[in-house]
């Protein structure tokens, strides 16, 4: 979880998107997909790292690589409390575990609770955003014969059965509308 505290920008990318972060938003960057990310100015960045098997829930969410958490009251409080709590950390060098286990517990919390505001997203957004980039992708890729339905959730950084399930409400599936743009190449 990183935010951005004085002045400045940092540029979230992945695969499918590219996304700014300015001053006093917060965003995250997932290990699990390949990602990374741009300081564009001269500022200060916190962050902390949190483990996936302590965001149960959330894990899901974050495993498509970085992008922002939306821009509410509850994440810019939590944004100016994180740096606090880790600015006093690293003043007070505190060697009680018992306070740094509390503080640790309250970063936890506050980042479930950000965290949890993205799965209030709108789903169908992000089945379309997803079905659109897929069909980027095809249209780039779908020349190639090892080009699969497993490259494409690949390519996506989703696993298969969550690429099945963005396009359960399209008009056709992925390997529909490969096969059709193969066709059409074709003729």
């Amino acid at each position: 979880i990183i935010g951005v505290r004085a002045e400045g920008a940092l540029r979230l990318s992945r695969a499918d998107r590219v996304q700014t972060m300015s001053t006093g938003r917060v965003g995250f960057m997932s290990s699990l997909a390949s990602s990374h990310v741009d300081h564009l100015a001269l500022g200060e960045t916190t962050g902390i790292v949190v483990p996936t098997a302590l965001l149960s829930a959330q894990f899901g969410l974050i495993s498509s690589g970085v992008g922002l958490v939306p821009d509410t009251v509850l994440t810019r409080a939590a944004s100016s409390m994180w740096s606090r709590m880790l600015i006093d950390i690293l003043r007070t060098e505190a060697t009680n575990s018992h306070e740094l286990v509390e503080v640790e517990g309250a970063l936890l919390a506050m980042t479930r609770s950000i965290l949890r505001q993205l799965a209030a997203e709108d789903l169908a957004d992000r089945a379309a955003q997803a079905r659109a980039a897929a069909a980027q992708i095809i249209e780039r890729r779908h020349r190639d014969p090892e080009f699969t339905i497993d490259a494409l959730a690949d390519d996506l950084h989703v696993s298969r059965r969550q690429l099945f399930r963005y396009f359960s409400d399209a008009p056709e599936s992925a390997g529909a509308a490969l096969l059709r743009r193969r066709l059409v190449s074709a003729q």
